[in-house]
């Protein structure tokens, strides 16, 4: 079961060089719907299938698959060749693979370009090999999972076979049987005093570390620190401190006061059940110009709630300060019982390669995995290694990519 780490390398290398932040890759137009960049990194990736024999669909240049096998049951490994995008905290260059020490560099490189290539050569293993028998097994690449609106997803469900099992690399181990379920929304009133102009944020889904404000001809910052929006805790909201440093100074208006509410107590969401843990909220991008002031919020919820609930709290809750709340997104919660044939294979799989005892998990992030029945979340991110995701020089170790490449070709064989 030898890595081919130099293919592999080289492989991935020329998916990161391509930029494909949804927003920010060049022309949107109907040959590529979600941008360039995303539409050349789907076309590289079919090029990649081809290039090692497997049969390929492009869809729109929104999806794609890539297919080994014969039979009637269709194993699906879900995952994207979208990123979120870059600040000027890197150190090492964003969209080039760099192999420093151990460890490559680069945005993608494990959230989930570098998951991609890693299961598509463990796919050519199992071809090579002729281990795959009697079924098939189909790594479907979506464009559009960072982002949110799952368009990738939408047109792949319109013409194409829902497998009868499935997985996404694109999460933690030992195995996520629950994920919460994932809601944005956005909330504003119109703008009363052009003389106040704040701007926190740029990504829905990441803490804003920074944010900055003007006032009169005062100006005022702050620098925070980001993370990604299932683990608020783990960040420091720019744009919360910066209406704490308004305060102070004496500028205190509603959308200061909306932005200290902006949390679980005071938005009257302090919710939270025994499968997948307590309610979440990053007051993400947080924005006074023009005519409209405006903060969105992404909450993650435990799967024994709902979207309305939630909605109807925090709209209660700043009643006061007369700002409309609506839903901008909205993925439902993901819950597969921890006895099932899928969660108790995979959680095998990962427990007899790491000498371990571990039990399923719950997240709040969210994957492809939701939108499948029957599907859930495996890998790649072991759990004593401090997450890279969605963070400045975003790094995958060398050692963690060939345990991985071993595990999910025993995973896929059992599957």
């Amino acid at each position: 079961m030898s890595f081919d780490e130099k293919s592999f390398l080289s492989d991935l290398s020329g998916l990161i060089e391509i930029k494909s932040v949804k927003g920010d890759c060049g022309e949107v137009n109907s040959e590529y719907p979600l941008g360039k960049g995303i539409g050349e990194a789907l076309e590289y990736m079919v090029d990649l299938g081809n290039k090692y024999g497997f049969k390929t669909k492009n869809l729109d240049n929104k999806c794609i698959y890539i297919e080994a096998g014969e039979g009637e049951k269709l194993v699906g490994i879900l995952v994207h060749a979208d990123t979120v995008g870059v600040d000027n905290k890197w150190t090492y260059e964003p969209f080039k693979l760099t192999v420093d020490n151990g460890r490559i560099y680069g945005r993608g490189v494990v959230d989930n370009k570098g998951s991609a290539v890693m299961l598509l050569h463990a796919m050519k293993y199992l071809k090579d090999n002729d281990l795959i028998r009697g079924k098939r097994v189909r790594l479907i690449v979506g464009g559009d999972e960072e982002a949110g609106d799952w368009e990738c997803i939408s047109r792949y469900k319109e013409t194409e076979e829902i497998p009868d099992i499935s997985f996404s690399p694109d999460g933690d181990y030992p195995v996520v049987f629950a994920e919460k379920g994932i809601l944005k929304i956005k909330i504003s009133k119109k703008n009363d005093d052009k003389e106040f102009m704040f701007e926190g944020g740029k990504t829905a889904n990441i803490v804003p570390d920074f944010a900055e404000c003007s006032y009169h001809g005062r100006k005022f910052s702050a620098n925070g620190k980001s993370a990604h929006s299932m683990e608020p805790h783990k960040g420091e909201n720019a744009s919360i401190k910066l209406a704490g440093i308004l305060k102070e100074n004496g500028i205190k208006n509603d959308f200061t006061e909306l932005l200290s509410r902006a949390n679980v107590k005071d938005f009257d969401v302090e919710l939270c059940d025994r499968a997948s843990g307590e309610l979440t909220i990053n007051p993400s991008i947080a924005k006074v110009y023009g005519n409209e002031k405006s903060l969105i919020c992404d909450i993650r919820y435990p799967v024994t709630h709902n979207a309305d609930e939630i909605v109807e709290r925090i709209r209660n809750s700043i009643s006061d300060l007369g700002y409309e709340v609506e839903i901008s997104s909205h993925n439902l919660p993901l819950y597969v019982d921890k006895d099932s044939h899928l969660v108790t294979t995979l959680l095998n799989v990962y427990n007899e390669f790491m000498n371990r005892n571990d039990k399923p998990i719950s997240m709040g992030g969210g994957t492809y995995a939701r939108a499948f029945p029957n599907a859930v979340a495996f890998g790649t991110w072991f759990p004593e290694d401090e997450s890279a995701i969605h963070k400045a020089d975003e790094w995958w170790s060398l050692d963690a990519i060939k345990k991985n490449y071993e595990m999910m070709i025993e995973a896929i064989k059992r599957l």
